[in-house]
């Protein structure tokens, strides 16, 4: 027992001595939102100027990576998902890629839950415009270099499913 107390003493200097943790009020909450959707918007610009090509600087590259697509795991890892995307050609008809909300909800420091709706305008294998809207929801972690997203999930609307836009004039509520 009596080496037991030195260490207990000694143990218990060391604990009153770390410095707390910062706290994450509502600045900093505002904070990370902010910067999260600043990730959401470049993401989209990607995506509209290159396609799916645009996916992979988002994402993060760390181990655990996973994305699932409509009720099964599309990418177990960002090597997976980064080789599908090399597969997309560069778009010669502009992509319209858009995001009708985003919701973030930041966790902790450098860690947010993201929700958000999108709409989709790609070409078909004919070239005319097919237009998709879904649902993406993400893990936001702040890396050394940025923000990146993990933990994906995208789920797209059947078009029977789809609300119908109102007629012109009536707005929409």
């Amino acid at each position: 027992m009596a080496r037991v107390r030195p260490i207990l003493a000694a143990s218990c200097i060391i604990a009153a001595c770390t410095p707390a943790a910062a706290p994450f009020g509502a600045r900093e909450r505002a904070a990370v939102a902010d910067s999260v959707r600043e990730l959401a918007a470049r993401l989209a610009a990607q995506i509209s100027a290159h396609g799916y090509r645009g996916f992979p600087p988002a994402m993060d590259s760390a181990p655990g990576y996973v994305w699932a697509y409509n009720g099964f795991i599309a990418f177990p890892s960002f090597d997976s998902m980064a080789a599908w995307t090399r597969t997309d050609p560069e778009p010669t008809v502009p992509e319209v890629f858009a995001w009708d909300s985003v919701r973030v909800e930041p966790l902790a420091p450098g860690i947010a839950g993201v929700a958000a709706t999108y709409t989709e305008t790609r070409p078909d294998s004919t070239g005319r415009p097919q237009t998709e809207k879904g649902v993406f929801t993400a893990v936001a972690v702040h890396r050394s270099g940025g923000w990146k997203l993990t933990t994906a999930h995208t789920s797209t609307l059947p078009r029977r499913l789809r609300r119908p836009s109102p007629p012109p004039g009536v707005a929409d509520g």
